[in-house]
């Protein structure tokens, strides 16, 4: 009976969803921008050092200054959730449900088959998009208050180890917050600790359940800005899990609206 309830309400707010295509032209000029700056990279020796990291890489100032800016500037236009949960995460938020009204730029970026058949090559399996309802698929980490951080986790995102991978987009970046990242936690082999700056335009690439990371404290007057995406082997769940995830999502990082009206 409850597993039919979760059904239910799960439906209703991915009902609710009705996200506008992104115009032609927006889409051609993010893959044609995919296209180039993969084509410059020597995918084998990006594979080898994602592999030999516990599956995990950084990619510096990857995308073009030109393209962050312009990212940046419509997320810019949003209304951002403010959250913070004591000891553990404070930064501010827009949901995937409110970029795919207002950034169509984003949007593309996230949904380019470009970089979803890259990723696929990557990883060595086969990665879908998330749910058009799912707030996390797709999302923006704003750290604009001195103090805001986010403490040690791993990315499961609803889904099983090893089945949902991180990818972190720098738009904005003058800051001394710092990510942290532990490799190699889950793997046998010795744990080794990275502490760094994501100047704009830098792409990190990781498995969400294997590498252990977390952000420093941002500093008075600084801010950064991060464009979180995620793709997953197998993005489905039982409607119990779908639910718990939204809930939890809007209870912590985007807030309720964001399931009762998809989005702020």
């Amino acid at each position: 009976m409850m597993e039919r309830l979760a059904g239910r309400v799960a439906f209703r707010i991915g009902k609710a969803i009705a996200p506008p295509p992104v115009p032609a032209p927006i889409q051609d000029e993010v893959d044609a921008m995919w296209r180039d700056v993969f084509g410059k990279l020597d995918l084998a020796h990006v594979r080898d050092r994602f592999f030999a990291d516990g599956e995990f890489v950084l990619l510096e100032e990857l995308v073009p200054a030109a393209f962050v800016a312009r990212m940046l500037a419509e997320i810019d236009t949003a209304r951002p959730t403010r959250s913070r949960v004591p000891w553990i995460r404070s930064a501010q938020h827009v949901g995937w449900r409110t970029l795919q009204r207002i950034a169509p730029i984003s949007t593309a970026i996230y949904r380019s088959q470009v970089f979803v058949d890259w990723m696929t090559e990557l990883v060595g399996k086969p990665m879908q998009l998330k749910h058009p309802s799912d707030d996390h698929a797709c999302a923006t980490y704003e750290y604009e208050r001195a103090g805001d951080h986010m403490r040690f986790h791993y990315d499961t995102c609803g889904c099983d180890d090893g089945a949902s991978y991180s990818q972190l987009l720098s738009l904005h970046d003058r800051s001394t917050q710092r990510l942290l990242v532990d490799l190699h936690t889950k793997d046998g082999q010795p744990v080794e600790r990275r502490s760094l700056s994501t100047r704009a335009g830098t792409l990190t690439v990781f498995c969400g359940s294997k590498v252990w990371h977390a952000v420093t404290p941002l500093g008075p007057g600084e801010r950064r800005v991060i464009l979180s995406m995620s793709y997953a082997t197998d993005p489905s769940m039982p409607p119990w899990r779908w639910l718990y995830e939204n809930v939890k999502d809007a209870m912590i990082y985007f807030g309720p609206a964001s399931l009762l009206r998809g989005g702020r």
